[in-house]
């Protein structure tokens, strides 16, 4: 191909892509929907820009794999100890009730029972992309419901392995993976996941502690796509998904005082991926299919999301969640996922399904993915309407554990001098904060003693996403370098006009920039360090402790209007 016809191509799928996300977004159905439809239009049923749409989504599969890199970086193991309940329990019995339902109607349309069996379980599972994107664009990741969400896509990330194992076993035509020792497998398994905790653990915080400290930012870059590619390369070698590799070497880096800067370094390309990895699934549509057969495949697409909600509503009651919360998880959750692309891609290579029934396949997950955003919003609707008044104490209980999980830190920029100072302010206040630093020194100070320190450069407008700013009660800029302050103030103010800002200047004529920028809350460090000599220095000699407390903010008066007279 020409590079005219390249660059014609990135023309097209640029424009349909932003003009799709953009409708889609503005009827409230989410970029996810909008990326599906510029798939259709872009795939073979449309302008046909490849040849080749399942290979593209091969590709693009990356970005799930990013995807759960960043969550397993917010997921500290004692965290997921914390949810083995919901992953194991809740998450298991999801998996197991919801695919003997659908066995069973899939025997009923005629299916035999071990093609049943394998369809049973791949549309048993829901998408770990699709449902994690949405919630992230909702900001309710940290939900109660957004939780126990996770957790039971979590389960079934891990059950992505045994049920892969189940379609030679279960075929007429056994592959060679069903010649492989079970012990074979099982030592393959622990190798593998034992290479990831090492990487994890010990490797990648050492090489980052050398690149970090030669200030070397491409260094890092690479490290960072290096650890996720790595380890998801890792555990395909050894047959487990390339997402629970990513997921695992996250999470093993989420105490790390590297966490929020490795998101910031990876978000581009999970983005990026992701959104691909969208536009592929919509182009694998094949619309002529479609058209011919639209009425049985919504038919038999809507029944199966109406099961699983079904099993879904009455499991969560069972484990003893709220109405609410099981009516939410019920929304999300319906919807077939991107896993049974590649489970079916195997039935039909054992010839356990047929390549027409494969087709059929593709088409309802893609239905119940478009569909999966109007669900919400029903969700949405209906639990605005019943929590006043049918969720009762319920509702009321689930709201108040959310608020105190939910608690708003303050964001400290800059672990110096200052910025040590009003930690321990905060510290005594029993408020929450997370502080950054780029000093390694000082970040390992921090540490030591146990605070919510961690590595970022403010230069990569990056770190400020990846740490959640916009959440922030406020944010202390305690650097000492007017031009980073300036560029940071800038930022803030442009990307987050609401945020209560509070800012560390050397002297007056500084303050009177930040003022004039727009920044209420200023802080001049010499003036006040003059004013607080001052009044030691009348203390001394024998002024009240009234008298010089009436001076001093006497002299911080209408904004320190005193001393501006005072200057030369």
């Amino acid at each position: 191909m020409s590079l005219h016809h390249i660059l014609l191509d990135l023309v097209l799928l640029l424009t349909i892509t932003t003009v799709s996300v953009i409708l889609f977004k503005r009827v409230k159905l989410g970029s996810v929907v909008g990326l599906l439809m510029a798939g259709v239009v872009l795939g073979p049923s449309g302008l046909a820009i490849t040849e080749d749409p399942e290979g593209l989504r091969q590709v693009t599969e990356l970005g799930v794999v990013f995807l759960l890199f960043i969550i397993g970086l917010e997921m500290q193991p004692e965290k997921l100890w914390s949810l083995r309940r919901d992953v194991f329990g809740l998450g298991s019995l999801q998996l197991s009730v919801t695919a003997i339902a659908i066995t069973l109607y899939t025997q009923f349309l005629g299916y035999t029972w071990n093609a049943a069996l394998i369809l049973g379980l791949g549309l048993a599972m829901s998408s770990t992309a699709f449902v994690m994107q949405l919630l992230e664009e909702r900001n309710e990741t940290s939900t109660e419901f957004g939780q126990t969400t996770f957790a039971i896509l979590l389960l079934q990330d891990i059950a992505i392995v045994p049920v892969l194992a189940l379609v030679p076993l279960l075929s007429n035509q056994p592959t060679q993976t069903h010649n492989i020792p079970f012990w074979q497998q099982g030592a393959n398994v622990f190798g593998g996941l034992l290479v990831v905790y090492l990487l994890g653990f010990y490797v990648v915080p050492f090489v980052l502690k050398i690149v970090v400290r030669q200030r070397n930012r491409e260094a890092i870059a690479g490290i960072v796509g290096l650890t996720v590619i790595g380890s998801a390369w890792v555990m395909d070698t050894v047959g487990l998904s390339m997402s629970l590799g990513a997921f695992f070497i996250g999470m093993l880096l989420s105490g790390s005082h590297y966490r929020h800067y490795l998101e910031a370094e990876i978000e581009p390309f999970k983005n990026l991926l992701l959104s691909l990895f969208f536009i592929s699934v919509g182009m694998s549509i094949n619309l002529d299919a479609f058209l011919q057969e639209s009425f049985q495949m919504v038919g038999h697409a809507l029944a199966l999301m109406l099961v699983k909600a079904i099993i879904l509503f009455g499991l969560c009651l069972a484990f003893r969640f709220s109405r609410l919360t099981a009516l939410r998880v019920a929304t999300f959750l319906p919807q077939n996922g991107e896993f049974g692309f590649v489970l079916f891609s195997a039935a039909v290579a054992t010839e356990l399904i047929s390549d027409e029934a494969f087709s059929w396949l593709v088409m309802i997950i893609v239905i119940s993915m478009v569909t999966t955003p109007i669900l919400v919003r029903f969700g949405d609707t209906l639990t605005q309407r019943l929590s006043p008044t049918a969720m009762g104490e319920d509702h009321l209980q689930t709201s108040s554990k959310r608020r105190l999980r939910s608690r708003k830190a303050v964001l400290v920029i800059g672990y110096g001098r200052v910025g040590q100072v009003v930690c321990t302010i905060l510290e005594r206040m029993n408020i929450p904060y997370l502080a950054l630093e780029k000093d390694l020194d000082q970040l390992a100070a921090g540490r030591k003693v146990g605070r919510s320190v961690y590595f970022g450069d403010v230069n990569n407008p990056r770190i400020l996403s990846a740490v959640r700013v916009h959440r922030a009660r406020a944010v202390v800029i305690t650097v000492g370098e007017s031009k980073i302050t300036e560029k940071l103030v800038n930022l803030l103010q442009s990307s987050y006009p609401n945020l209560p800002l509070v800012v560390r200047t050397r002297n007056l004529e500084q303050r009177e920039k930040m003022l004039a920028i727009g920044v209420s809350h200023v802080v001049p460090e010499v003036v006040e360090s003059a004013l607080m000599m001052g009044e030691k220095t009348l203390e001394i000699v024998g002024i009240s402790e009234l008298e010089s407390s009436s001076l001093l903010s006497l002299l911080r008066k209408d904004e320190y209007a005193a001393l501006h007279l005072s200057k030369p």
